[in-house]
Formats: C-alpha cells, sequence, structure tokens
C-alpha cells in the first residue's frame, strides 16, 4: 500500500477518467435528490439506503435496488417480496432504515464513508475505501482485497494526503481512481466485478 501507486493510478487517467471522477459523488447526490424527491423521502435517507445495499453490488444496479426498496417501502411491500442484487442481509438492513429512517442502522467504515461522501460530497474529506481503492493503493488491480479497519483507515489516509499533493478532495480522487482503474482493469480482463464496491 503506497502513496505512490495512487497517484501513479491518477497520472494513468484519462480526460474523460477525470471529468467522470471529479463530478462521479455529485451525480450520485442528484440521483439521491430525484429519488427523494419521487418517495418524499430525506435525501439523506435516500442515501443511506444506496449506501446500505452498496456491498458487492455493481453501482448500476445498486441504483435500481435503491428505488426498488423505496418503492417497497411506499407501497408497504413486505421486505421478503423484494429482489435485489446484493444479500438479503444488505437488503434487509436498506429496508428497514427506509421503515424507520434511521441512519444508525449503517454498518461498516465503507458504508458509513459511502454515505458521508454522498450527503456531504462539497465538503467532506471522507475517502469510501472499497475494493478498488484497496486495489489502486495495493498496485495490482487483481489483488483479492484484505480490508480491516487499521487497513481501511492506512489507504484512506494515503488517498487524502495523495489528493493534498495532487490538489484534488480525497473523494475525488477515489472517484477518477476507480474509474481508471477498472478501465484498465477492463482492457486487461480482469474485469470481473463491476461492483463500485
Amino acid at each position: 500500500m503506497s502513496i505512490s501507486n495512487i497517484t501513479e493510478m491518477y497520472e494513468r487517467a484519462s480526460d474523460w477518467d477525470i471529468a467522470e471522477g471529479l463530478t462521479w459523488y455529485a451525480e450520485a447526490y442528484r440521483l439521491c435528490d430525484i429519488l427523494s424527491k419521487r418517495y418524499d423521502k430525506p435525501i439523506k435517507i435516500v442515501a443511506a439506503i444506496m449506501a446500505a445495499l452498496s456491498p458487492r453490488n455493481r453501482w448500476s444496479q445498486n441504483v435500481k435496488d435503491t428505488e426498488t426498496i423505496l418503492k417497497a417501502v411506499n407501497d408497504d411491500i413486505p421486505v421478503d417480496d423484494i429482489k435485489t442484487g446484493t444479500t438479503n442481509l444488505f437488503r434487509n438492513r436498506a429496508y428497514e432504515i427506509g421503515m424507520t429512517d434511521n441512519i444508525r442502522l449503517l454498518k461498516g467504515s465503507k458504508v458509513w464513508s459511502f454515505w458521508k461522501d454522498i450527503v456531504d460530497y462539497r465538503f467532506t474529506d471522507r475517502v469510501t475505501v472499497d475494493v478498488w481503492a484497496y486495489r489502486v493503493a495495493a498496485g495490482d488491480l487483481t489483488a483479492p482485497p484484505k480490508i480491516n479497519h487499521k487497513v481501511y483507515n492506512d489507504i484512506e489516509r494515503q488517498y487524502q494526503e495523495a489528493a493534498d499533493k495532487l490538489g484534488l478532495r480525497p473523494l475525488e480522487l477515489q472517484a477518477i481512481t476507480w474509474v481508471t482503474a477498472r478501465r484498465y482493469a477492463k482492457v486487461k480482463g480482469h474485469l470481473k466485478q463491476l461492483s463500485f464496491f
């Protein structure tokens, strides 16, 4: 794990990667705002549902699943009748957040950071350390992630320091390197999980 691995991935970023990464969290917030208005739920609750559904879930599926949960809560559909792209554990947690508006039901550093990066994207210095952030920091896009609390904090700090050196915000750097790393992995045939997480 090193700052140099993170900055090296940033240096590989195309103009498109950078543009996509710089607006990634603003776009996630915009999607939550649309769903917030559609289902009359505060943005912070919509983002919490989205974050709760995120582990081991493709981003496009995560967005669909968020609306599925909001619709189910709105229409009083039982949780066991809901199909999502993630596990029942995460589906159930997202549903409970939707039913109770209790953000404290979110579990795990990555999920909390993802929620914070969406709802507070203009100001936060948190980093969503997912599978791809780990791989970028490790300098190996095929590395199986081994993220415990200490590793998570170390990688977050490395992104924060690298972002400071590059004149970026930490979540911008994380999103840019996520887009870039996934593109490189896809080209090399390593992209088996199209997940943000």
